[in-house]
């Protein structure tokens, strides 16, 4: 059972923040708790997800995000590539809530996006060649039915726009690396955000994408100090389940 870290301090970076009731209670960020004191950014949190109690769970306030910049070509610092965070889009509901309202008011004046960030296309790997995919499948939850369904889909972009959580720079989706400093939340679009190249594969799998311009990103600093500290000091006081 993970810990609750709902009083933790809020940091400088996210002191203004705005958020909604619904915001408060949903955007938060996993960290799994290491040797020295600390704990190390894992992923973003999954409510239907079961953490044991390696893993320590904080408002989005509590951890550190700044705005920055990724460009799609750039003498210095292009990002040639980026994919998804896997375990970050399994529930597009909550995606679709606030991840996106998130970037919207940090990064855009609270303007939500138009446009998917990518460049609309789908691409892998195969050997050492870049290939372009054709057709993805597109997973989609129905309500009457009560399940999932995969039907394939163009690899092109979907209408509907979430906060997609990314790699960049990387070449196939994987979970957060430990103390990662390169996650990031941009605009994509649902298609890109939770695809599957191939039967399966879990959300957001076997492919990556490019910038389809200039995008301002919010980036997620991936290390808190003094958890092991608070939960010595508050554990009696924090929920744990």
């Amino acid at each position: 059972m993970a810990y609750f870290l709902d009083n933790y301090p809020t940091s400088e970076e996210c002191a203004n923040l705005v958020l909604t009731e619904e915001q408060e209670k949903n955007c938060r960020v996993v960290y799994k708790l290491d040797d020295e004191g600390g704990a190390c950014f894992d992923g973003f949190w999954n409510p239907k997800a079961e953490y044991s109690d390696e893993y320590v769970i904080v408002p989005i306030r509590s951890t550190g995000c700044t705005v920055v910049t990724l460009y799609p070509s750039s003498p210095f610092a292009a990002v040639k590539s980026f994919a998804n965070v896997i375990g970050s889009g399994e529930d597009p509901l909550i995606d679709s809530k606030w991840w996106i309202e998130l970037w919207s008011e940090k990064c855009n004046g609270e303007v939500r996006p138009n446009a998917c960030s990518s460049d609309g296309k789908f691409y892998a790997k195969s050997g050492r060649s870049e290939t372009l995919l054709k057709d993805v499948i597109f997973p989609y939850y129905n309500e009457a039915e009560r399940k999932w369904n995969y039907p394939v889909s163009t690899a092109d972009c979907s209408p509907s726009l979430v906060g997609g959580h990314i790699l960049v720079n990387a070449e196939a989706a994987s979970t957060a690396p430990r103390g990662s400093g390169t996650v990031h939340i941009i605009p994509i679009c649902s298609k890109h955000n939770i695809a599957i190249a191939e039967p399966g594969r879990s959300f957001g799998t076997g492919f990556y994408m490019k910038l389809g311009g200039v995008t301002s990103a919010l980036k997620l600093k991936g290390y808190l100090n003094g958890v092991a500290d608070h939960l010595e000091v508050f554990k009696g006081e924090m929920r744990h389940e």
